[in-house]
């Protein structure tokens, strides 16, 4: 079956909301383990340094979890343009363009 512009969008449409709630659910999933750990390490009443490598390497996987999910939301951005122009996709909630977000302290106040 040859792919149409209509079945790309059509598969994009549902495929990349799906992947921004993977991306959050291993953040989830994660933070979950290192609670774990943590509350471990203080329940159990081991020494504070046991696990601090494994803590360490933990943070760092999130790390590059959070920078999955920015260079995804650019995927998305792009994807949503490309869709625009081709007048083929609407892919809901699009991030913002880039410096659209205002730092939050400002709409505080």
């Amino acid at each position: 079956m040859t792919m149409t512009r209509q079945i790309a969008s059509a598969r994009l449409a549902r495929q990349v909301p799906e992947a921004e709630q993977a991306i959050d659910q291993a953040l989830q999933a994660t933070t979950a383990v290192l609670q774990t750990m943590l509350s471990a390490r203080i329940e159990a009443d081991v020494p504070p340094h046991t696990g601090q490598l494994a803590l360490s390497k933990l943070m760092q996987s999130q790390q590059a979890l959070i920078a999955a999910s920015n260079d995804f939301m650019r995927v998305h951005r792009e994807l949503a343009a490309i869709g625009q122009e081709l007048m083929a996709a609407d892919y809901g909630d699009c991030p913002p363009a880039k410096g659209a977000l205002e730092n939050p302290a400002k709409q505080a106040a």
